[in-house]
């Protein structure tokens, strides 16, 4: 009888074990994920900046753009009818 106690005993004791175990890498787990979120957090804001900077400076480009040949054809112009 008191073999089979002992025998509980260890199989009980190694279950504890094996069970501090598998909480302590879930636990290292859950702090890898925690750290992928963050950055994946990161990423997104900076890409979300980006691309709101990309878009601005494309309404740039383009205000630039429209001016510049809204600027030549009046130049174009001036020059043909006062030097034409």
């Amino acid at each position: 009888m008191r073999n089979c106690e002992g025998r509980i005993l260890e199989e009980l004791e190694g279950l504890i074990r094996q069970t501090s175990g598998v909480s302590e890498k879930v636990a290292r787990l859950e702090e890898k994920v925690n750290h992928l979120e963050d950055l994946i957090a990161v990423f997104l804001r900076d890409h979300n900046d980006l691309v709101a900077l990309k878009t601005r400076w494309h309404v740039v480009l383009g205000i630039a753009g429209f001016s510049g040949a809204a600027f030549t054809t009046l130049l174009a112009w001036y020059l043909r009818v006062h030097h034409g």
